[in-house]
């Protein structure tokens, strides 16, 4: 039984901490606003060090409420299992050194604050679904799944995205979970800025043309029959639920000039296309089918590209499938692009390709 009135109020202090995501909360003690740094997706620099997060960059963060003590496995029965909401989707920005709560309203700093006590567990993903608009990020909700029968306390984000087809306004997805955040561990209350690292969601694609005989200008550039909107789902198995009949063609845009009268491309040599960030797909488009057993058919995605000499051009057009079976969330697929000129009879040049996949 409470003997002192400040007891009292100490109290209603603390489950109003618990139960309200809201700025205006009562406090009897400091208060200590909660800062992030995002350290990037696991893309590595030459030096090793982490690609660091976007300045203007804001993200979605939830923050679910534990009685228990700082320093817990996430998962454990007294941590997200017993957990309830205590930050629900609230945008976070850059504010000075660190990114802390953010109002895509006003643009304005909104402070979110530690609980008293019991500790918290973040989930977050990016760009905050405030910083799209028709593409990027459509819907996004946090399915606590609290208790999983086949597959234990499996949390997990369930983000609807399409990508813009214009490929210079391609979002970037962005996410991590609870078990992704101090080793996995909950956090209480803290005056430094929790690190969290971004993980990437989708596939990057990027092209380096070779033109043995430097004879060749490259006119246009296309990968065709590309997923562009879907489902993605964190958790312990992220992956995406794509809809097939959605489909893009990217075509980055390349810039020409007039040179005596006469348009002029870039040089195929050495020419790399802007990165793709796409979708992970089978690259045939074919997709198995949840919990049917069925597959269902999309179509083959093809790389288009058309060049030319200055007098005419030609158009080639390759099955990605040939060279790459799927690409896959978090890996970026280099394509070496080589292609043979006869510069005696303009037909079609041969072309080979060579592939290098690495982690984003």
């Amino acid at each position: 039984m409470m003997k002192t009135t400040g007891n009292i109020f100490l109290t209603i202090a603390v489950l109003l901490c618990f139960s309200c995501t809201k700025t205006d909360r009562v406090y009897s003690g400091e208060q200590q606003e909660i800062a992030l740094k995002p350290i990037g997706g696991p893309t590595l620099k030459a030096a090793g060090d982490p690609a660091p997060y976007p300045d203007a960059g804001v993200f979605g963060l939830y923050a679910c409420y534990s009685a228990s003590s700082g320093e817990v496995a996430w998962d454990a029965l007294d941590a997200w299992p017993a957990s309830s909401l205590y930050i629900d989707n609230a945008a976070f920005g850059m504010n000075g050194e660190v990114w802390a709560g953010y109002d895509p309203e006003t643009s304005g700093h909104k402070p979110y604050y530690w609980p008293l006590d019991g500790s918290l567990m973040f989930v977050g993903y990016s760009p905050h679904i405030s910083q799209n608009g028709e593409t990027g990020v459509t819907s996004v909700s946090l399915n606590k799944n609290s208790d999983d029968i086949l597959h234990g306390v499996n949390p997990y984000l369930q983000i609807g995205f399409t990508q813009s087809a214009a490929v210079a306004e391609m979002v970037d997805l962005l996410w991590f979970d609870a078990k992704d955040v101090n080793l996995g561990k909950t956090l209480s209350k803290t005056a430094d800025a929790v690190p969290v690292l971004f993980k990437h969601a989708l596939s990057k694609v990027s092209l380096k043309f070779k033109d043995s005989e430097n004879y060749y200008q490259i006119k246009s550039l296309s990968m065709k029959g590309c997923v562009n909107s879907g489902t993605f789902y964190s958790g312990k198995t992220a992956g995406w639920l794509p809809v097939i009949t959605a489909l893009a063609d990217y075509a980055p845009v390349i810039e020409s000039t007039i040179e005596d009268g006469k348009t002029k491309y870039p040089t195929l040599n050495n020419w790399t296309s802007p990165d793709m960030l796409i979708i992970p797909q089978y690259l045939d488009g074919v997709f198995p089918t949840l919990g049917t057993g069925t597959q269902d058919s999309g179509v083959d995605v093809v790389l288009e590209f058309v060049v030319t000499d200055g007098f005419g051009e030609q158009k080639i057009e390759i099955l990605m499938k040939e060279y790459t079976d799927r690409w896959e969330q978090g890996k970026h697929y280099q394509y070496n692009v080589t292609v043979n000129a006869d510069p005696i009879d303009f037909g079609a040049p041969s072309v080979t390709i060579t592939t290098q996949t690495i982690s984003m």
